[in-house]
């Protein structure tokens, strides 16, 4: 659902890209999240913690530093975190929450489709 909504907000005209500088690192793209090739380490034990992460808790947690594990771009690693980051952008470009957008824009929207197209409409 997040690459869906990505696309979908990108689709709309409401992104052009992102980056995250840090010092030591080359800037982080939408793309290396979507990729998982933004550097952040495997973070599988701990992926549950993004399910209801608040937005306040994701930035705190960017703000006190995000370890890295490549240089962006370099190599694939699974990380829940750059999921986490693409769902709050949708949320901040969007102006609604991350659920709400999903289910508003892709949910609804195909099960809409779905009803009219088995109906003949």
């Amino acid at each position: 659902m997040v690459c869906i909504g990505t696309y979908w907000v990108w689709q709309s005209g409401g992104l052009a890209f992102l980056t995250y500088l840090t010092g030591d690192a080359t800037p982080i793209t939408i793309y290396n999240l979507l990729t998982m090739t933004a550097g952040f380490p495997e973070d599988n034990p701990w992926g549950d913690r993004f399910l209801d992460i608040t937005d306040e808790s994701l930035l705190e947690q960017v703000s006190q530093g995000i370890s890295f594990s490549s240089i962006p771009s370099q190599q694939y690693e699974y990380s829940n975190l750059g999921y986490g980051l693409l769902g709050y952008i949708i949320s901040r470009v969007s102006g609604i929450s991350f659920q709400d957008f999903i289910s508003l824009n892709i949910l609804i929207s195909s099960f809409s489709m779905a009803t009219q197209k088995h109906s003949g409409n």
